[in-house]
């Protein structure tokens, strides 16, 4: 028996499983607060966060999503020039030297069209870097949840960044990054205690009403596990820190989904890479490596075996 198409076939198959792995493993995962009442953050535990600084003007926090894209919040970006912006990654404490950290500059900031300064309706905004940034376990991007991915009201999250500690106090505000876990509202909870936008953000709180994003924490993520990958559910937009009462406002990521997409294929288009969670051997890829191994089995025996691999590594 010639078990060459055979084992070429396995190979094909097992390429194609080592390529989703490959995209599952590039977003969403770490290695092992602004944030009142939160803790500090084990450098790394967060390798998405992004602090975004304008001298002299502002601090606000952002969340890394492809090597060249970072989501913040709109009223972080708004009137804004690119060159005034500094984008930090692989930041820790703010007020030492970290080896890990990269400052990279900005090549075009990206509000969403619908955002309203009296509401905070549309909240959310893109930074485009003007280069690809290098992952490693202090860089690496968030995962965005797509349409099946949902998560229940009273899961566990977290929410990170450097803003203050005390409400109204500018000097507590944190040089290491803070965290702090909170639990998400339901929709009917929220409204009862904050007028909001169901369909534009959603709610946290801890149970101690202690734990909460502050000031400067603006922009910062809001991230949610399932099968141990984080995802971006929510970008801080109004913290009510000062109100332990009321809950913290986030941007709801899921429902600008289509925008960022739309975003994500023209930074694509113009030379950034794709989106983080989208890497190894594509869909398009395994169809086409799928036609080439059927195709020359035909013609060409054994020999397929040979061309199968070598397209799955030439398209890589």
């Amino acid at each position: 028996m010639n078990s060459f198409p055979l084992l070429s076939a396995v190979l094909l198959l097992s390429l194609g499983t080592i390529g989703f792995a490959e995209a599952k493993d590039t977003c969403g995962k770490y290695i092992s607060s602004r944030i009142a009442g939160g803790q500090e953050a084990i450098q790394g535990r967060h390798p998405w966060q992004v602090f975004l600084w304008s001298p002299g003007s502002f601090r606000c926090g952002g969340t890394l999503i492809s090597p060249s894209l970072v989501v913040s919040a709109a009223q972080c970006l708004k009137g804004l020039a690119p060159s005034s912006l500094s984008v930090i990654l692989g930041a820790h404490n703010l007020s030492t030297y970290n080896s890990e950290e990269i400052s990279i500059p900005v090549k075009s900031i990206i509000i969403h069209p619908n955002y309203t300064e009296t509401t905070l309706y549309g909240d959310i905004g893109l930074v485009e870097l003007t280069q690809n940034v290098s992952f490693t376990k202090y860089i690496m991007p968030v995962c965005l949840p797509s349409a099946s991915i949902s998560f229940s009201p009273g899961t566990n999250c977290w929410v990170t960044g450097w803003g203050a500690m005390e409400f109204n106090n500018s000097k507590s505000l944190s040089s290491t990054l803070r965290e702090a876990a909170v639990r998400l509202l339901s929709d009917n909870q929220c409204n009862s205690l904050v007028k909001v936008k169901v369909n534009d953000t959603i709610c946290t709180m801890d149970t101690s009403g202690e734990k909460r994003p502050c000031q400067n924490d603006t922009g910062g993520p809001l991230v949610c596990s399932a099968n141990n990958v984080w995802y971006l559910v929510g970008v801080v937009s109004n913290d009510n820190c000062g109100d332990k009462s009321i809950p913290s406002v986030y941007t709801y990521v899921p429902a600008y989904r289509d925008w960022i997409a739309t975003n994500i294929s023209t930074s694509v288009s113009s030379g950034s890479a794709r989106i983080g969670f989208i890497s190894g051997l594509a869909l398009k890829d395994l169809s086409l490596i799928s036609f080439i191994h059927s195709l020359c089995c035909v013609t060409l025996g054994d020999l397929c075996f040979v061309l199968t691999i070598s397209s799955a590594f030439w398209l890589r």
